[in-house]
């Protein structure tokens, strides 16, 4: 490729990066000051001038760009964006993702692997992670630590800034620990080893307004007990709880009336613009750990173990651009063993959920359509195939609905329940 592509090539990535158009005079300013900050994140010295061939230094081939690495830098479906095929992961990501040079100065090929690929495959390998360069390259050398700075950089921890931040609140306050959950309600708590955990709700409660009945409070992926034996509390102690720790506090979505009866869980989701493709809605049925019943498209009610107490509609709408399906449960005709209902999106045949827009569900009574009693979305299970849309879980004669969380994302769908049956089995371990 002759020097006018490959300059239009690196004047593409800095047009991206920067926002603007830049003129190819300034290309040496740029990498200048993009490696100065990344050297500086890094604590390292002035950078010498090996570290940073300028491109206009390159040779012809050392620089050259072939047709193949030139379809790698493509627009995707949003206007205005371009994104660059790692030659490793071979994922599509921003150039501002890619080193502007090579992880050694030994090497010749064009530097086409993203910084993460490099981090890691330098890391387990010890050599060049381009293909075909069989480079060896030392993990202390300063292109090295120049990449490591610009992933840290570039993706920060937030919930270990997070936690460093509330735990300098939490000391400078005195012997606490906060209870706090996804809405923002937090509590400040006393702490004290003895702190018994129905002191402990029951100060939540006076705090968030939240009764105790409807809190239940989590550790370390652990489910705080209120007691050993009816008249036995559990302290703080018992689970390990130290000053200045952090527990989150669940909230149900929704507390089902004892004279509500017929109810209907609506799944929807918007059409994918390309390759049609459509979710299926799932209600797996629970007693205890034990797996009773699914409910879906190809097992539209059950009387053995359910005794037709849920019946999944057969209907998908496809006019438009919204999917629906829907599934009707009688509470009062629920057998008794029942203790829980989880209710599953699950892409058919794409890997993942990224193809749908806005997938959601909403709870009314069967009655009343138009009377939404609850609704619930997310966006973190995007890169997953199945997300448990919610829980509903009974609790001393009542029937409360839970939001899903992160740990809701799983492989998985209505071809292939295993993935989902052994997460949900985890779920309620927590709980136990």
């Amino acid at each position: 490729m002759g020097r006018s592509k490959s300059d239009q090539f690196y004047h593409k990535i800095a047009s991206y990066t920067f926002g603007h158009r830049v003129t190819l005079h300034d290309f040496n300013r740029i990498g200048e000051v993009l490696v100065s900050i990344c050297r500086r994140e890094a604590e390292l010295d002035e950078t010498p001038e090996h570290v940073f061939k300028t491109l206009n230094a390159r040779s012809d081939a050392s620089c050259d760009i072939t047709a193949e690495k030139e379809q790698n830098f493509k627009a995707d479906n949003v206007p205005g964006r371009l994104e660059m095929q790692c030659d490793l992961c071979k994922k599509a990501k921003p150039p501002d993702e890619f080193p502007l040079d090579t992880v050694s100065e030994s090497c010749e090929h064009y530097p086409g692997v993203c910084f993460r690929c490099v981090v890691d495959y330098v890391h387990k390998n010890k050599t060049c992670p381009q293909p075909n360069c069989q480079v060896e390259v030392d993990q202390s050398s300063e292109r090295v630590k120049y990449c490591h700075a610009a992933l840290a950089r570039m993706f920060i921890d937030y919930s270990v800034v997070y936690e460093e931040n509330r735990r300098k609140m939490v000391s400078a306050v005195g012997n606490k620990i906060t209870v706090f959950s996804i809405s923002g309600d937090t509590a400040w708590i006393d702490y004290t080893p003895e702190l018994t955990v129905p002191e402990l709700m029951k100060e939540v409660e006076e705090q968030t307004k939240i009764k105790t009945s409807n809190q239940k409070i989590m550790y370390n992926d652990q489910r705080l007990r209120p007691y050993k034996t009816p008249t036995k509390p559990y302290l703080l102690s018992d689970y390990g709880i130290k000053q200045h720790e952090s527990l989150t506090l669940i909230v149900p979505l929704f507390c089902i009336p004892e004279d509500l009866d017929c109810v209907v869980f609506d799944l929807s989701w918007e059409f994918p613009k390309k390759n049609p493709d459509f979710l299926d809605a799932s209600c797996l049925a629970f007693e205890n750990r034990d797996f009773l019943q699914v409910i879906d498209w190809n097992h539209p009610e059950n009387d053995f173990y359910l005794k037709g107490a849920i019946k999944h509609t057969h209907e998908i709408t496809y006019g438009g651009q919204e999917g629906h399906q829907t599934i009707n449960v009688s509470l009062k005709a629920l057998p008794t063993y029942v203790s829980g209902l989880y209710f599953v999106l699950s892409s058919w045949k794409s890997p993942n959920l990224s193809a749908f827009s806005n997938p959601s569900l909403k709870f009314y009574p069967e009655s009343q359509p138009e009377n939404n009693l609850c609704k619930t979305t997310f966006t973190h299970a995007l890169n997953s195939q199945a997300v448990i849309m919610c829980s509903v879980v009974r609790q001393n004669e009542r029937w409360l609905i839970f939001d899903s969380d992160e740990d809701c994302c799983v492989n998985g769908n209505s071809k292939m329940y295993n993935p989902i049956r052994k997460q949900i089995e985890k779920l309620i371990a927590k709980d136990e």
